[in-house]
This record gives structure tokens, C-alpha cells and sequence, in this order.
């Protein structure tokens, strides 16, 4: 019986954990800015299911691109909801426009 609980709770677990993999990936961006003479790959392969790093391309009121990389520390939840957090505070202090310096 004990036995049972314990595979039942580990599946709502990985459950848990699939659905995180998905909104952490949902917050990477779909498509890459594209340059004449430049370009840009990115790929994200957390140890786990989810992680804390990320990247984000913003282009800015000028006309200028901004690119964002970041290793939050730590694994799994806590550090994608941190990440999350970032990403979104980075964003709209980029597009309310505030200066990268500022930033």
C-alpha cells in the first residue's frame, strides 16, 4: 500500500515537472532577431527538467537590439520560477522604456 503512494505520488511529480518543462520553454523566445550579416542560434538543455537559465532577444524603442542571458542559480522549479520573474521584470522595464544602463 505504501509502496503504491509512493509510485502514485512520483507520476504527479514528473507530471508536475512536464508541465513546468512546457511554461519554461512557452517563455523562450520562437524566433531569433535576423541581421544582414549576422546570425544568431540559441538552444536551452537544462540538466534536469526545468532549470534557471534563459535568454531573451528585446529590441528596443531605438531601433537597437538588446540580447539577455542568464544563469540563475540553483535546479528544477524554484529556479525557473525565479528566471520567470526576471525574464518578465527585465522585459517591461526594457519596453517602458528605460534605459540599458538603467536596467
Amino acid at each position: 500500500m505504501i509502496r503504491l503512494k509512493t509510485l502514485e505520488e512520483q507520476k504527479a511529480s514528473e507530471r508536475e515537472l512536464a508541465l513546468a518543462q512546457e511554461t519554461q520553454e512557452s517563455l523562450l523566445p520562437r524566433s531569433l532577431p535576423q541581421f544582414e550579416n549576422f546570425r544568431i542560434h540559441a538552444f536551452n538543455s537544462p540538466t534536469r527538467y526545468v532549470g534557471g537559465d534563459f535568454y531573451d532577444f528585446l529590441q528596443l524603442g531605438s531601433g537597437e537590439w538588446m540580447g539577455v542571458l542568464a544563469d540563475v542559480s540553483g535546479k528544477g522549479i524554484s529556479a525557473a520560477l525565479l528566471s520567470s520573474m526576471l525574464l518578465g521584470a527585465l522585459s517591461m522595464e526594457f519596453h517602458s522604456g528605460t534605459q540599458p544602463q538603467e536596467v
